[in-house]
């Protein structure tokens, strides 16, 4: 299944080149249990990341099934994890905004399942770690086991081949240490799923089948272990992972589940979305009231209504400028909004390229948050335009009792048109930011200590 040979990975610090993995060469067959050894600093999570394809080793050959995967593209390594691979971090790496059963979902938006079917399917895989009572619980409302648990369920989403496990047990007490080690065997000997955990612990290391030791880099044991027989799961949970890990659906996450994930994500920051979106609403409202107060025919009307519409082409031409300089401001705003929330979000989008988004999907989630805002500054500016057009007419009528016409009248396709410029600009000053997001690098997103 896996075979490596001769891999290295070192980092360059300063003027320092560290070497992390040194010459290693191993081999894993499918369905094995396996653990790598070794002290904290040794290499492990290093190892682990070259196999998930986030890393990238300096030199070496690994395959899978006879593929050769260190020739593949970024987009390949993409397209590879997210058919093949379940990630299991040591610290949990949870999206504090989401439930539980929206963190396991977060993974299965990967294959375009509709909602319904992919709520469904995750309650089930909650019901699997024994927390279908806590799916609408947030991460800070869960203790350490229970985010694990949480975890686990997410990285079995997809029904991978493989589950890549980081000190799995290393954040919880040791009870649910056991639950969760035992959880990992029962899986492993239902559904032959390969199994990889890093662990320092050689207790825990000696519950795997396969040991490799990592000491400063280098393998410096590869044993197998005999254990006695064992009994698997029995009753419902056996049942629900027989099911659940039964079937694989590779699709890829659709433009709906997208702008979902979109809405999700500002709907928790309510009050700087709808400040943003009101200082882009100036832009729209100078649009329509451009178009309200535009050229009027002056055919069959009074003198006092010529005099009146004098001075409409030169209040039009000001305002259509005050209009460009509104749109140029608010995309600037969203464009620095959008930059200041992929900072805030570093570690969400290192978890999002660790389960399997690519760079397009991430370009499309943050590209959709800037269309929200744009939408919503739309509507805003229609009803801003909307209070002042009806306060101009007022206006008007009272100065000039004897005008039987409307200052400002705007019809559907002109409002039309400025929700769509709204958008549009937002989207394309969101763009930019989102396409940084869409390259950062998964390893430094996630504030990984080698």
């Amino acid at each position: 299944m896996f075979k490596a040979e001769a891999v290295s990975k070192a980092y360059q610090v300063g003027d320092i080149e560290a070497d992390v993995l040194r010459n290693i060469s191993f081999h894993i067959d499918r369905g094995e249990f396996v653990s790598i050894l070794g002290l904290s600093g040794c290499g492990k999570t290093t190892l682990l990341n070259i196999l998930a394809g986030i890393e990238r080793c300096n030199i070496g050959s690994i395959r899978y099934e006879g593929e050769e995967l260190c020739m593949f593209t970024d987009d390949q390594w993409t397209q590879w994890r997210r058919r093949h691979i379940g990630y299991i971090f040591q610290t949990f790496n949870l999206i504090d905004f989401m439930t539980a059963r929206d963190n396991v979902a977060l993974a299965i938006r990967l294959n375009g399942t509709g909602s319904e079917l992919r709520n469904k399917r995750a309650m089930e895989l909650l019901a699997l770690v024994g927390l279908e009572d806590k799916a609408d619980y947030l991460p800070n409302q869960l203790s350490g086991g229970q985010k694990q648990k949480v975890a686990i369920a997410r990285a079995l989403a997809n029904n991978p081949d493989i589950l890549l496990a980081d000190e799995p047990t290393g954040s919880v007490d040791s009870k649910t240490a056991t639950e969760i080690m035992k959880m990992l065997r029962d899986i492993n000997k239902q559904r032959k799923v390969t199994i990889i955990i890093a662990t320092h612990n050689p207790k825990l290391a000696e519950l795997a089948d396969h040991r490799l030791s990592l000491v400063d880099g280098r393998i410096v044991a590869d044993e197998l272990i005999k254990h006695k027989e064992e009994k698997t799961a029995k009753g419902t949970a056996a049942l629900v992972l027989q099911q659940m890990l039964g079937t694989s659906v590779k699709g890829k996450m659709t433009f709906s589940s997208a702008v979902s994930l979109a809405l999700m994500n500002i709907s928790t920051k309510r009050q700087r979305t709808i400040l943003t979106s009101m200082g882009a609403a100036i832009g729209v409202m100078g649009a329509l009231l451009t178009f309200g107060i535009g050229f009027k025919t002056r055919t069959g009307i009074l003198a006092e209504e010529e005099q009146m519409l004098s001075n409409q082409t030169m209040i039009s031409v000001t305002m259509m400028l005050l209009t460009g300089i509104s749109f140029i401001a608010s995309g600037i705003m969203i464009t620095l909004v959008t930059h200041m929330g992929i900072v805030e979000r570093t570690k969400e989008i290192g978890i999002m390229k660790a389960i399997g988004f690519s760079e397009k999907d991430i370009l499309q989630v943050f590209t959709s948050e800037g269309g929200l805002m744009g939408l919503l500054a739309g509507v805003l500016g229609v009803v801003f335009a909307s209070i002042f057009g009806m306060g101009i007419n007022i206006f008007t009528r009272i100065v000039y009792p004897m005008i039987h016409i409307s200052l400002y009248h705007v019809n559907g396709l002109q409002i039309l048109f400025c929700i769509i410029l709204s958008m549009g600009v937002a989207i394309f000053c969101a763009y930019f930011p989102a396409k940084r997001a869409s390259r950062m690098d998964p390893v430094e997103s996630l504030g990984y200590i080698r």
